[in-house]
């Protein structure tokens, strides 16, 4: 899951950090085809005891992948990128998700 996941240095990381936005950007995609995963999980469930379980792995993952983009990705992000205002998109969609988490 991806609030248990194991982060292990990479020592060929170089010192202007391109190793770990790489890796960054890894993260969440790996993060995406986890929670799609969860989703075709549930699919399969009839139980309504496992589906609550998937369902309550798929709002963590998803909170926890809206922080990290949220806190880490997007404000590099918006330096980086020719129209920052997809970024405040991406944080009104975040802020919808989360109301629907809640």
């Amino acid at each position: 899951m991806a609030a248990n996941r194991k982060r292990s240095a990479d020592p060929k990381q170089d010192r202007a950090g391109t190793q770990n936005a790489f890796s960054a950007i890894e993260l969440l995609k790996e993060d995406h085809r986890e929670v799609e995963g969860f989703f075709e999980e549930y699919e399969t469930l009839g139980d309504d005891a496992e589906k609550e379980a998937v369902a309550l792995d798929i709002c963590l993952a998803l909170q926890v992948h809206a922080q990290i983009e949220e806190e880490i990705f997007y404000p590099e992000a918006r330096n980086g990128i020719d129209k920052p205002e997809l970024i405040d998109e991406a944080i009104v969609e975040h802020a919808a998700a989360k109301q629907l988490i809640s």
